[in-house]
């Protein structure tokens, strides 16, 4: 298949001659219109993931990007299987060719590869065991016992429960376990250390 130009863009799907669609540039020729054209219009995230199922099924998938003065020939969009538009703002409707490869590149990775979507970079520190993270909380309590922090008392549990998953939905490391240890000890003892002084 073959697509559309422009800011709007154009993408295409397996046909047995023709190149697949794809975007053109700026100054943006508009994408085919339903009536000009009776074509299944696509978002890059649809039409990566619908090329991904067709490769994944043995069919082969091409893509064509059309000159950016000009945008794809009428006759190569009437090949294509589909056009890809891309939802800009109307304000600015026109994406260059590098902008158009790019954001499909980027859709097909997504599509055809399982993304890691959030990692932690741990640099040379590794996360706390749960013991060691419990034992500074209970180091905490302590203390916070001693200044009579859970007040009244009837708040005690919901209070400590909340302390608790305070920290223990974190990420800690064993750095961090150290560090607040130290808080900690240097909170309670500093007080100690001005009334024996």
């Amino acid at each position: 298949g073959g697509g559309g130009g422009g800011g709007g863009g154009g993408g295409g799907f397996p046909h047995p001659r023709a190149p697949a669609g794809g975007l053109g540039g700026s100054p943006p020729p508009p994408p085919p219109r339903p009536r000009e054209q009776v074509k299944r219009v696509l978002s890059p995230e649809a039409a990566m993931r619908e090329a991904a199922a067709h490769i994944a099924e043995g069919t082969r998938v091409a893509v064509l990007f059309g000159p950016e003065r000009t945008g794809l020939a009428t006759a190569e969009v009437t090949l294509s299987s589909a056009v890809v538009t891309v939802p800009v703002n109307p304000a600015f409707p026109s994406l260059n060719l590098a902008q158009c490869v790019l954001l499909m590149g980027y859709e097909w990775r997504r599509a055809a590869t399982e993304v890691q979507h959030e990692t932690l970079s741990m640099g040379k520190s590794a996360l706390a065991e749960q013991q060691h993270v419990g034992m500074m909380l209970d180091h905490l309590i302590d203390e916070l016992d001693a200044a009579r922090f859970f007040f009244p008392e009837d708040k005690r549990p919901s209070m400590e429960t909340n302390l608790r998953n305070l920290f223990q939905r974190q990420s800690l490391t064993d750095q961090d376990v150290r560090t607040l240890r130290g808080i900690i000890r240097a909170l309670a003892e500093g007080p100690r250390r001005r009334r024996e002084g």
